[in-house]
């Protein structure tokens, strides 16, 4: 399909944003776009395969709801970057920031501090299946907490 939409005519992107604009404004996701397709992919280095965990489930979703993912996105960090800006120790969900930034921003702490003779201490937290584990309602409330944009793309969180 994206090589279909990458290949159309410009006449077809004027009906592609209405179409987008539309279930944006109606808060409303075609049941079409919702289908996709899990593919289990085997972990790495397992003994067994013989057991759920051995494996990383991978959601085939439709082009055009990730497409509709991406607007979304978008819209929600141009408010948030506006509106509500992230901390500077935020790593995550900032271009120019990754794990490489805040492993060395963590390292050069740790090297300042031992140069002044102070002690460093770290703590590291991996909380398996948090996410999985967290209830949706309190998830949805954490989302929409910090985010007073539109109705419409709260409809969507």
């Amino acid at each position: 399909m994206p090589i279909m939409i990458q290949k159309a005519e410009e006449s077809v992107i004027p009906v592609l944003t209405r179409i987008y604009r539309a279930s944006l404004t109606l808060g409303h996701i075609s049941k079409i776009w919702q289908k996709s397709r899990v593919v289990f992919i085997p972990k790495p280095d397992k003994n067994s395969y013989d057991q759920a965990k051995s494996f990383r489930p991978i959601s085939l979703s439709s082009f055009f709801l990730k497409i509709m993912e991406k607007i979304i996105d978008k819209h929600i960090r141009d408010y948030l970057g506006n509106n509500s800006p992230l901390h500077d120790l935020q790593f995550a969900y900032q271009p120019g920031k990754s794990t490489e930034t805040a492993l060395h921003h963590l390292i050069t702490k740790i090297e300042d501090s031992l140069e002044r003779k102070e002690i460093a201490l770290a703590t590291f937290l991996d909380i398996q299946g948090a996410f999985d584990n967290t209830p949706h309602p309190s998830i949805l409330s954490a989302k929409t907490s910090s985010y007073d944009g539109t109705s419409s793309t709260r409809t969507y969180m």
